[in-house]
């Protein structure tokens, strides 16, 4: 390996492991994935062909799994996860399966308690 070669594999390394360490790699691949995915789902609608499986669609469909589903996207919206909510959200069929009640309401129909 020349030395041009070994600086170029140093600084590779280098500029990868800050990019991780500060998070921003993971930013990166999160968003790269939910845009992948919303390219398949903007696909998947044109060809008529269900984004949502039948057993998950079946699951979420009753109300408890509407409850389970609408807690995963409240704790998602609630650290910031934007990037893994824009791949939830379709394919868990939010809006076609099942609608988020709000965090107001929710909490309330789980009873539970919320400090402020």
């Amino acid at each position: 390996m020349s030395i041009e070669e070994e600086e170029d594999a140093s600084l590779k390394e280098l500029v990868t492991k800050t990019l991780h360490n500060k998070g921003v790699l993971g930013k990166i691949q999160a968003q790269l994935r939910a845009s992948v995915f919303l390219a398949l789902e903007d696909e998947f609608k044109d060809k008529n062909i269900p984004l949502v499986s039948t057993s998950a669609r079946k699951l979420l469909g009753t109300p408890e799994g509407a409850t389970a589903a609408a807690l995963i996207q409240d704790f998602l919206q609630c650290l910031g996860l934007e990037f893994s909510l824009a791949v939830f959200a379709p394919e868990s069929g939010h809006s076609t399966v099942w609608s988020f009640p709000g965090t107001e309401a929710l909490t309330s129909n789980l009873s539970l308690r919320t400090e402020k």
